[in-house]
Order: structure tokens, then C-alpha cells, then sequence
């Protein structure tokens, strides 16, 4: 799978959480790119950006990790740049 794939299907993820429904094989990938879209969607999409906050801190205090900083999620190519995902989470999010 390339990194825009996977961004693609993160960014999906972080769709179907703002709109409520319930991800039970949620993972650490997911969880940390979640908590990004969250802080990345706090202006345009407020509440959005509170399910999603929600279900990271979940997520972390549940299993006991930390996230990881921004630079760790680029750094792994789990997002290709945030200028890109905040546009691609910004359109998905203004058409669910």
C-alpha cells in the first residue's frame, strides 16, 4: 500500500468517526492520525473535531500509550503533509 493510500484510508477513518460510528479495530496508526485530524478540524468542523478528540483520548488513556508527536506521524508517512491532509479531511468532512 503507497503512503497516499494509506493517508486516503485514514482520512476515511477520521470521516466515519466524526460522523459517530463506532471503529472497533481502532490501532495506534489510526488513534494517532485521529488525534491530528482533531486538532486540524478544530476551526472549520468543531464538532467534528470533538468526537474525534474524543475517541483518541479514548484510545490512549484505554491502552495505556502515548501519542506520538506530528513529526513522528510524517516521519512514518502515515500523513504526506499537513497542508494536504487538512485539505483532504476539510472536504471530506464538508460532504459527510
Amino acid at each position: 500500500m503507497t503512503s497516499r493510500n494509506t493517508e486516503q484510508r485514514l482520512v476515511q477513518t477520521c470521516v466515519r468517526v466524526a460522523a459517530g460510528e463506532f471503529i472497533p479495530t481502532l490501532d495506534k496508526q489510526a488513534a494517532n492520525v485521529i488525534r491530528l485530524a482533531a486538532m486540524l478540524a478544530r476551526s472549520n468542523h468543531p464538532v467534528a473535531s470533538m468526537r474525534l478528540r474524543d475517541v483518541a483520548n479514548d484510545y490512549f488513556s484505554g491502552h495505556g500509550v502515548l501519542p506520538l508527536a506530528t513529526e513522528e506521524l510524517l516521519r512514518r508517512r502515515w500523513v504526506i503533509s499537513l497542508p494536504r491532509f487538512r485539505s483532504l479531511l476539510d472536504r471530506e468532512l464538508a460532504t459527510a
